[in-house]
């Protein structure tokens, strides 16, 4: 089973919107370190790393296997309508559908290895990159809201 990319976005997005509602006296319990984690980590410059950079070494992953295997995996279905030789109440035949899937081999050609192991070195060279940004970016937001008292910094909350 295949989720898209922008359905585990909005799940990811409202497991962590409920996991982290807070209130002014949450934030008046945390000292100013751990009020500049909360406001860092669901910061939209931080997450919008977070997602890129899983979303790449899944990309990266899933190429590695491909390669590894040496295949793809292809469904395919056919589905066939069986006359079941009953008829209804209004005498229509009544026909039944039955769906037969396999599993197709398709080994993978010499273009498609050169061309995953590309993109497999890109990614290898660029998520390191995006690591260090999204680091530079959390640190930064640290520094900037490690200075708020706890209102201003639940104002903040509220606005992301």
């Amino acid at each position: 089973m295949k989720i898209s990319f922008i359905k585990l976005i909005s799940i990811m997005f409202l497991i962590s919107f409920i996991a982290s509602c807070a209130s002014v006296k949450d934030f008046q319990k945390m000292n100013k370190d751990q009020r500049a984690v909360k406001l860092c980590k669901g910061s939209s410059v931080v997450s919008s790393y977070d997602i890129k950079i899983r979303h790449s070494r899944s990309k990266l992953n899933n190429i590695e296997s491909l390669l590894t295997k040496g295949y793809r995996s292809v469904e395919s279905c056919n589905t066939k309508v069986v006359d079941t030789g009953k008829k209804d109440k209004k005498g229509v035949a009544i026909i039944r559908t039955s769906k037969s899937c396999s599993d197709n081999l398709i080994p993978l050609t010499f273009y498609a290895v050169e061309s995953l192991s590309a993109e497999m070195s890109d990614l290898k060279a660029v998520i390191p990159g995006m690591v260090e940004m999204r680091d530079k970016k959390y640190n930064s937001c640290k520094l900037e809201y490690g200075r708020l008292s706890a209102e201003e910094a639940f104002s903040i909350y509220e606005s992301q």
